[in-house]
């Protein structure tokens, strides 16, 4: 008998540890899903010249590290899922700084794409 109850509180210990790693997972993701929302509107005000290129260029740099830092939370599948992000986000600042509205508008387009995929792929609350 204390056999059995041995095995149901292993058993119900890892099931809490994989909800609690799931959990923080889905949590990481939908930050990461929030700073690149963050980033996509700072890089689209700067290129609109709607806020000045030192404030956007520290925001869009603070989003990247962010998300960076947020990648090392995910595990294989989902950190493939989102790794380009930081890179795109860089390469947005770098057209905003250009002025180059095209690349801009280029990378915009593909963070919105990479968000939504995302979105898609996570389970539904």
């Amino acid at each position: 008998m204390s056999r059995d109850i041995l095995l149901v509180i292993a058993v119900s210990i890892l099931a809490t540890s994989c909800s609690d790693g799931s959990q923080k997972q889905q949590k990481a993701l939908n930050t990461i899903l929030s700073w690149t929302a963050s980033a996509e509107m700072i890089a689209e005000a700067r290129a609109g010249r709607i806020v000045p290129e030192t404030y956007s260029a520290l925001a869009l740099e603070r989003c990247q590290e962010e998300v960076s830092a947020l990648l090392a939370e995910l595990d294989d599948n989902a950190r493939n899922d989102v790794k380009d992000i930081p890179v795109l986000i860089h390469q947005a600042s770098e057209a905003a700084t250009k002025e180059d509205r095209v690349g801009v508008s280029q990378r915009l387009e593909a963070l919105r794409q990479r968000r939504a995929e995302i979105k898609n792929r996570m389970p539904r609350a």
